[in-house]
C-alpha cells in the first residue's frame, strides 16, 4: 500500500501539471497575441470582422489542401532549400486557377483587415501601437 500511494501522488501532479498547460495553451491561442485590455475593448462589429477573417483564412488554407499537386507538396517539404526560395518555386508552380483563387481570396482579407482598422479607436490603436513596438526586435 505504501508504495502505491508514491506513485498515485506522481501520476496526479503529472496529470495536473500538462493539463494547466494544455488550458494555458488555449487560452493563448484564442487571443492570437492580442492583450486583454485590447480584447475586451472590441464591439460586437469589430469580433465579427475578427471571426470573418478567420474563416477565410480557413477556407484559403482548406482551397490550398484541396488542390495541391504532388510536385507543390514535394517543393513545400523540400527543407534543403531556405522558406523565400520554396516561396518563389511554389507559386511558380501554381496553376491560374489557383492563382486567380489566391489573388480573390487575399482581396476579401485585405477589404475586410481595412473595414476592421476603420473601426478602431484611437485608444484601440494605440494599444495595438503599444505591442508593436515592444514587439519590433531592431528598433
Amino acid at each position: 500500500m505504501m508504495s502505491k500511494t508514491p506513485r498515485f501522488i506522481l501520476i496526479l501532479t503529472l496529470v495536473l501539471i500538462t493539463t494547466n498547460v494544455s488550458i494555458g495553451q488555449e487560452i493563448d491561442r484564442y487571443h492570437r497575441g492580442f492583450k486583454k485590455e485590447l480584447i475586451e475593448s472590441f464591439s460586437e462589429k469589430q469580433k465579427e470582422l475578427f471571426e470573418k477573417e478567420k474563416k477565410l483564412w480557413k477556407r484559403h488554407h482548406d482551397y490550398l489542401k484541396e488542390t495541391i499537386t504532388d510536385i507543390q507538396e514535394k517543393i513545400i517539404q523540400d527543407s534543403s532549400v531556405s522558406y523565400r526560395e520554396r516561396r518563389h518555386n511554389l507559386m511558380k508552380s501554381l496553376t491560374e486557377d489557383q492563382k486567380k483563387r489566391l489573388k480573390g481570396f487575399e482581396r476579401r482579407i485585405d477589404t475586410i483587415r481595412k473595414t476592421f482598422y476603420n473601426t478602431l479607436s484611437s485608444y484601440q490603436k494605440t494599444l495595438i501601437k503599444k505591442g508593436r513596438k515592444k514587439s519590433k526586435k531592431n528598433d
